[in-house]
């Protein structure tokens, strides 16, 4: 399973498992970037991102993510 080309710009993934069902989350490792490399001052609640990337954008029941994007797009495997 490969989602390509989901770009946040802000925040990066990496060994992440989501039960989008029952809405918990297991981290294996999660990364998170601040603001500042946008121009903000404000540091990103991580939770927040996963929540509306995961539980809005993708229709999954579960995704084992591994992240190995850049800055312009991510590709989980």
């Amino acid at each position: 399973m490969i989602v390509s080309g989901i770009d946040f710009g802000i925040i990066s993934f990496s060994g992440c498992l989501f039960n989008t069902k029952s809405n918990s989350k297991k981290y294996i490792s999660v990364k998170n970037t601040s603001y500042k490399e946008h121009g903000l001052k404000k540091e990103l609640d991580p939770d927040l991102a996963i929540n509306d990337f995961f539980m809005k954008g993708l229709k999954m029941d579960y995704l084992l993510g591994i992240d190995i994007g850049t800055k312009q797009g991510h590709i989980f495997l």
